[in-house]
């Protein structure tokens, strides 16, 4: 849907267009896993994907929610050196160097995805390296800001990429970093996740006591679909009564309109990250400083 977000002490401003030209992706593993015979964008049961890619039919439909964290995040890099922890396809670490960061480090396990990203995504102050995110034992550290979105569930020992973030961040350094709200996703305590690519979600306490063990100063924003968008949202399902579906039916065919339940694509400007009621949002976005050296 293409409606207006509303101002908020976290909301980005939105352009226009994006400024890679595409728009973001699913969904990202970064435990080991065989490489052979697999697509870069890969289907899971009950229609979870691995990660999206550019041309892939579910890019268009899913991938709003996950450009507006990279652009929640792009606040915090400018001048800075920022390592993509979990990078994917790249188009995110792109956005980070056209936000105003000094270098971006873009980091994923998956070769096939870093091909897409060094052939689409690199250039000058952006570069690509394939690495395992949880232990990161290649890369060097003095970073000022580490991004890490919808990755943690996938990770089989998030402590070990906390404690990694902690030594690679310099003194000031931000981790920013999001994760799917388990409320929402319907998993179940001490339950596998529904997402066969998870290994595990987590309500926001059990969030929030993961990132204090690691971080003294933890805030922790949700974000939403905005209150326009949901009036948007509730105004579509009144018409999906099937009375109003014929007569609009007959209205589009009379006036030659689209019917407007056909094709519905959200945009960045219908997300909201917002520091209020952070439980009840799908998705929480962390803002992490002062990591507790060991």
């Amino acid at each position: 849907m293409s409606v207006a977000g509303r101002a908020d002490i976290y909301a980005r401003p939105v352009p226009p267009d994006s400024p890679t030209g595409v728009r973001g992706e699913g969904p990202r593993r970064h435990v080991s896993m065989s490489e052979s015979n697999r697509q870069v964008s890969r289907g899971g049961a009950a229609g979870y994907q691995e990660r999206l890619v550019p041309g892939d039919p579910h890019w268009r439909g899913n991938i709003a929610g996950h450009m507006q964290r990279y652009r929640f995040a792009s606040q915090f890099v400018a001048g800075k050196r920022v390592l993509d922890a979990g990078c994917g396809v790249g188009y995110g670490s792109r956005m980070l160097l056209q936000a105003g960061a000094s270098e971006v480090i873009g980091v994923d396990l998956s070769e096939e995805a870093l091909e897409v990203a060094r052939r689409q995504f690199s250039g000058p102050g952006v570069r690509f390296v394939c690495d395992d995110c949880e232990s990161l034992s290649g890369i060097d550290g003095g970073f000022d800001v580490i991004v890490a979105l919808e990755s943690l569930e996938h990770f089989q020992q998030p402590d070990r990429f906390l404690r990694r973030a902690t030594e690679l961040l310099q003194r000031g350094g931000v981790l920013v970093c999001s994760t799917p709200n388990s409320l929402f996703t319907g998993s179940a305590a001490n339950s596998p996740p529904n997402n066969p690519f998870h290994v595990r979600e987590y309500a926001l306490d059990e969030f929030q006591r993961l990132l204090q063990e690691h971080f003294v100063d933890v805030r922790i924003a949700g974000q939403r679909l905005t209150a326009a968008c949901l009036f948007g949202l509730r105004s579509l399902q009144l018409r999906s009564n099937p009375f109003i579906r014929v007569a609009l039916w007959l209205e589009s065919i009379w006036r030659r309109r689209p019917d407007p339940l056909a094709d519905i694509v959200f945009t960045e400007g219908d997300f909201v990250v917002t520091d209020a009621n952070p439980e009840e949002a799908g998705q929480f976005v962390a803002v992490c400083r002062s990591p507790r050296r060991r």
